[in-house]
């Protein structure tokens, strides 16, 4: 299977800050008075390939090529931040059949996960005196690997599906608060540290009636979180 995919997407968001002066009026601040176009154009190209071996094995790779063209600009005060970023994501899968109602599935990806758009807002957000927010426009996508293994087994009315994984992903978007200015504190976003995920996983799905499904899903895992900023440790 080959295919093409695009995706083109513009988002506007009008800002503004008024203040009431010695007059009684409402004066807008012009340092947060501004109008944000966000484009995000995306264009992807894909190839899959699927055979079964040796009348045991199905085996499945592919490889999705993807452009990104993504622009943060402020139209009032001329401010642009343009990204544009190419990217190959491969995945591979392949299952044993013990029997036709076990199997034993293994399965790799790669991903990415790109910042909505209001963290990239760089407007500060007002909520009071003390405590101020704002986006980031340079943050960049996410990216994992992820890497499982699990065994499927067929019942009756239902099945089981028990799976243990492992997910490494870089460029970790989280927002961090540091000291600002007269005792106030600033909050915003960076991609700042990687983690490192892994854990056991089980679902179970069950049919009790025609009209009546049970599933329950059980996941234990464990994070870990390894970045810095400006000399302080994030990890956790």
């Amino acid at each position: 299977e080959v295919g093409a995919r695009g995706a083109l997407r513009t988002v506007n968001n009008n800002f503004l800050v008024e203040e009431l002066d010695e007059n009684g009026e409402y004066i807008a601040l012009s340092n947060f008075d501004d109008f944000l176009r966000y484009t995000e154009n995306v264009y992807a190209a894909y190839a899959i390939g699927a055979t079964r071996l040796f009348d045991l094995f199905n085996v499945q790779a592919g490889l999705r090529m993807e452009y990104s063209d993504i622009e943060a600009a402020l139209l009032r005060s001329g401010q642009s931040t343009p990204q544009n970023y190419l990217n190959l994501f491969p995945s591979a899968s392949a299952s044993y059949e013990f029997t036709p109602e076990t199997q034993l599935q293994a399965s790799y990806s790669r991903r990415l996960s790109r910042p909505y758009f209001r963290r990239l807002l760089p407007f500060s957000s007002l909520r009071d005196r003390r405590n101020i927010s704002e986006g980031n426009p340079n943050l960049r996508p996410e990216y994992t690997d992820s890497y499982e293994m699990s065994l499927l087994r067929y019942l009756d009315k239902g099945s089981v599906l028990s799976s243990v994984y492992y997910r490494r992903t870089t460029g970790v978007i989280t927002r961090i608060t540091i000291p600002g200015e007269n005792g106030t504190s600033l909050e915003f976003p960076i991609n700042l540290a990687e983690r490192d995920a892994y854990g056991v996983e089980l679902t179970f799905s069950y049919d009790l009636f025609d009209w009546w499904t049970v599933n329950t899903d059980v996941n234990l895992f464990r994070s870990l979180l390894n970045g810095s900023y400006e000399g302080v440790d994030y990890s956790a």
